[in-house]
């Protein structure tokens, strides 16, 4: 009798392990691609800008642009307005390496650099360098930053 029921136990503990460990576990909510986390309203808050000459300090620049909205769409339209005035519509495109691709007309367009984004943040840079009148290589970076 306790041969058969030891039995039993065993063969109870076997289907209850074998159904949980053959149960599959729900995936976690998948993570949003870069087009879902741009898409959708953000505010302006600032275009700095940092430009470097060599053997000089650092020289930044930043205006408030808490006044101007930008709507970034599913369809590949950005949206850009002054406080819900004067609207213009540009067409962006995001890169496989994760880069944005402002397109001001059909000719002209500017590749920036996402340097942040989470739920509340976007930067978008652009980084480069030029030759001033004295000859020196010059390092800039220009940034447009907005929050939601």
């Amino acid at each position: 009798m306790k041969k058969r029921t030891l039995s039993w136990t065993t063969f109870i503990l076997g289907v209850i392990l074998f159904f949980f460990s053959s149960c599959k576990k729900e995936d976690p909510t998948p993570e949003p691609t870069l087009q879902e986390k741009i898409q959708g309203k953000w505010i302006g808050v600032e275009s700095y800008y940092e430009e470097q000459v060599p053997g000089e300090p650092l020289h930044t620049e930043s205006e408030d642009i808490s006044w101007t909205n930008f709507d970034f769409r599913a369809n590949g339209e950005l949206v850009i307005d002054s406080a819900g005035f004067d609207p213009y519509t540009y067409q962006y495109a995001l890169t496989s390496d994760g880069k944005f691709v402002w397109y001001y007309d059909p000719v002209n367009s500017e590749v920036h650099e996402i340097s942040v984004l989470t739920q509340n943040q976007l930067h978008l840079d652009v980084r480069g360098t030029y030759f001033n009148t004295d000859g020196k290589l010059v390092s800039y970076l220009e940034s447009l930053r907005m929050r939601r």
